[in-house]
C-alpha cells in the first residue's frame, strides 16, 4: 500500500501526466484529442485539467490521471502510479517503510558533465560563437572516458539506477555509456527536466556525429522539442518561436535574440504543435536540402490540418549563410538575413509550381490548377483568410472565383441564456459549484438540466462540456450578481406560476407568503458571500 498517496495525487496535473502519452489541444476551458481506447477520426476525448478527470463521449472511457496510464500502459494500479511518480519526479512511501525513490541519474549526469565544462569542452562552444552565459543556461558539458563515468556513478551510490536508466550498459569491457568522451546536449521536457541527452563526436571524423537517447517512459521525441524550456520565457515575450532541426541551431538563434527550439530527430509532430498556443507565431527553418524541404511540407500539411494559421516558412535570403550557427559566427542580423512566407501562401505557391503555372499554360492544365487550389482555399477554416486568398487568386487566374463559407454554429441558442452563464461561470470555480449546490436545485433548471446535474455531481456530461466550451457563453465575473439575478428570476418564475393557478384567493397568498420568505432568506444569506 502507498502510505502517501493523498499526497501524491495532489502532485498530479492530469494535463501533463496524458500529454506526455498523446497529443492533446485545448478547446475552451478543457483540452481534445482523439480518444486512444477506440478508432474515431474527430475528437471526442476531453480532459478538464481543474477537475483532474479525462472523458471520452464516445467510448465512454473516463477517470483520473491513474486510471489513464492504467488503461494506457496496461499497468496495475501500483505500477502506473510508480511510473507517474516518475514522471513528475515524486517519492512514493509504502506502509512497510519503503521508498521508492530513483536517483535522478540525469540531472547527475548533467551537472557532471557541466562542471567538467572547462577547458577543451568550454572553448569548442565558444569557437561556435556561443557566450559562457548561453553555455550555463543550456547546461551545456562533455563527458570523460567510460571508466571515469563509471567512477562517477560509484561516488553518487547511483550505478543501479544508471543502470537501470539505460544510461549504462553492459558491454564486452564492462559498464559503457554511449555518450562517453562527447560534448553533451542536456534534453529537457518543458518543465525543465532532464530526460535525454545528446552527444556530438569531439572528434571530427568520428561517426556518428550526433548520438542521442533511445526513447524511455521519460524521452518521447513526438512530445520533446529541444531548448523549448530554455526558450519559453522569450517565445512568452515575443510570442513567436522558430522551429529548426539542429540542436545547435536552436542555441545559435537564441544567441541572436529569437526563441528557438529543435526537433529532437524526427518531423515535427501535432504533440510538439500541442506545446504552443495559437497566438504564438511559427516560424519553420529547416535545412534547404531535400530531407529538409520534406520535412518542411509535413510541418505546413499538420498546421493547415489542424487550423493553425499563425505560422510561416522561412529561409536565409542571404546565400552565404549556410546555418544559424554559421549566421552567429558572421555577426549579422538575424532579421535582415531572413525572408519569410505564411504557411498558406507557401501551399498555394507548391500547387501552382507543381502545376508549372504561367499565364499562357494550356487551358486544360490551368482548369486542373485552379480546381487543386480551390479545393485547398475551401479546407480553410478561417473565413477571413480564405476570402483575402480568394481575391489574390481570382486577379491570378483572372476569374470569379466561388467558395464555401465556412459555417458556425452556436451550442447555446437551445439554452436559457441566464442557465448556461450559471453553468459556465462557476464550472471552473469549486467555491461557486459548493454556492450552486447550496442555493439552487435541478427544478430551477429548465434548458440544462443534464448539465446541471453532471456540475453538482462533480462528474462531467456532453451537455456540460458543450456549455464549457461555448465561447458565446459570457463568463460573469461577478458570480454573486450573477447568481442573485438567478435566484430572482426563479422567484419571478414561480410567483407567475401561483398567480396563474386556480387556488383561492387565500391559498394563493399563503403560498406567496412562503415564497417570498424563501426566496428572502436565500438572498440574505447570499450576502454575506
Amino acid at each position: 500500500m502507498i502510505k502517501n498517496l493523498e499526497e501524491f495525487k495532489s502532485h498530479i496535473n492530469i494535463v501533463d501526466v496524458i500529454s506526455h502519452y498523446m497529443p492533446l489541444r485545448k478547446s475552451g476551458s478543457n483540452y481534445q484529442a482523439c480518444c486512444p481506447f477506440h478508432e474515431e477520426s474527430t475528437p471526442s476525448f476531453s480532459v478538464h485539467e481543474k477537475k483532474g478527470i479525462f472523458t471520452c463521449f464516445g467510448c465512454g472511457a473516463k477517470g483520473d490521471a491513474i486510471k489513464f496510464v492504467q488503461d494506457y500502459k496496461g499497468l496495475d494500479f501500483s505500477k502506473a502510479c510508480l511510473e507517474i511518480a516518475n514522471i513528475i519526479n515524486f517519492n512514493l512511501v509504502y506502509d512497510e517503510g519503503e521508498v521508492i525513490k530513483y536517483k535522478d541519474v540525469y540531472k547527475l549526469l548533467s551537472e557532471y558533465a557541466s562542471s567538467l565544462l572547462e577547458k577543451e569542452a568550454s572553448k569548442y562552444f565558444e569557437q561556435r560563437g556561443l557566450s559562457k552565459e548561453v553555455i550555463t543556461h543550456y547546461e551545456l558539458g562533455v563527458l570523460p572516458l567510460n571508466y571515469e563515468i563509471v567512477k562517477f556513478f560509484e561516488s553518487k551510490d547511483a550505478l543501479k539506477d544508471a543502470i537501470a536508466r539505460t544510461l549504462l550498459s553492459e558491454g564486452d569491457n564492462g559498464l559503457y555509456t554511449i555518450f562517453a568522451n562527447r560534448y553533451l546536449f542536456p534534453i529537457k521536457n518543458k518543465f525543465g527536466k532532464v530526460i535525454a541527452f545528446s552527444g556530438r563526436a569531439k572528434d571530427k571524423d568520428k561517426q556518428p556525429k550526433y548520438i542521442n537517447s533511445k526513447a524511455s517512459s521519460l524521452y518521447n521525441k513526438s512530445f520533446t522539442l529541444y531548448g523549448f524550456y530554455e526558450a519559453k520565457e522569450l517565445i512568452a515575450k515575443s510570442k513567436r518561436c522558430y522551429v529548426v532541426e539542429g540542436y545547435m541551431d536552436a542555441i545559435s538563434l537564441y544567441s541572436l535574440g529569437a526563441p528557438s527550439v529543435a526537433v529532437c530527430g524526427t518531423a515535427f509532430t501535432l504533440g510538439h504543435l500541442g506545446l504552443f498556443e495559437k497566438d504564438i507565431e511559427l516560424n519553420f527553418l529547416f535545412d534547404n536540402d531535400k530531407a529538409g524541404k520534406k520535412a518542411t511540407l509535413e510541418a505546413v500539411k499538420l498546421c493547415l490540418k489542424e487550423g493553425f494559421y499563425n505560422a510561416n516558412v522561412v529561409s536565409f535570403s542571404d546565400k552565404t549563410i549556410k546555418d544559424a550557427n554559421d549566421l552567429l559566427l558572421k555577426a549579422k542580423s538575424f532579421e535582415d538575413s531572413i525572408k519569410s512566407l505564411p504557411i498558406l501562401k507557401y501551399y498555394i505557391l507548391g500547387i501552382l509550381q507543381k502545376h508549372g503555372f504561367k499565364d499562357d499554360l494550356e487551358k486544360e492544365k490551368k482548369a486542373l490548377c485552379l480546381k487543386e487550389v480551390t479545393n485547398f482555399l475551401n479546407s480553410i477554416q478561417d473565413n477571413f483568410l480564405k476570402q483575402s486568398y480568394k481575391e489574390d487568386i481570382s486577379k491570378l487566374f483572372k476569374t470569379k472565383l466561388s467558395l464555401k463559407k465556412q459555417a458556425y454554429t452556436q451550442k447555446s441558442k437551445s439554452y436559457d441564456e441566464l442557465e448556461a452563464t450559471l453553468i459556465k461561470s462557476s464550472f471552473l470555480n469549486d467555491d461557486f459549484v459548493s454556492l450552486v449546490k447550496l442555493f439552487t436545485d435541478e427544478s430551477m433548471f429548465l434548458t440544462t438540466k443534464e448539465a446541471y446535474k453532471a456540475l453538482v455531481s462533480d462528474s462531467l456530461n456532453s451537455d456540460l462540456k458543450d456549455i464549457s466550451e461555448d465561447e458565446s457563453i459570457y463568463i460573469e465575473p461577478d458570480f454573486y450578481f450573477l447568481l442573485s439575478n438567478f435566484l430572482k428570476k426563479d422567484f419571478e418564475k414561480k410567483k407567475q406560476e401561483i398567480l396563474d393557478t386556480s387556488l383561492a384567493l387565500d391559498s394563493k397568498l399563503a403560498e406567496l407568503k412562503v415564497l417570498e420568505e424563501s426566496y428572502k432568506q436565500k438572498q440574505s444569506e447570499l450576502m454575506p458571500f
